[in-house]
């Protein structure tokens, strides 16, 4: 069973899950692995880019915004941030 306090294997998990298309179930245990660390940016970047994918664009933004607080400095998190504003701003 899968252990409920261990977000890298949620990680893991979830993306094998997504392989089989069920991205929805693949975003709760993303975000389940979220709560159990906030500051795990794999996580967290699989959150943006599977909601922008989706076209969930204020779910990926927030997460985008919390990804560029991690890193603010990391050039690809700005470009991460400013793409995903920029689909919400050509809406």
């Amino acid at each position: 069973k899968l252990s409920p306090e261990n977000e890298t294997l949620k990680y893991y998990y979830a993306l094998s899950i997504m392989e089989t298309g069920q991205v929805e179930t693949t975003l709760k245990i993303l975000e389940e692995a979220y709560n159990i660390n906030p500051y795990n940016m794999n996580v967290i970047f699989a959150l943006v880019t599977i909601n922008r994918d989706q076209n969930h664009l204020e779910d990926a933004l927030k997460y985008a915004k919390i990804l560029y607080e991690l890193a603010p400095h990391s050039q690809s998190t700005q470009q991460l941030l400013n793409q995903i504003q920029s689909m919400i701003n050509s809406q």
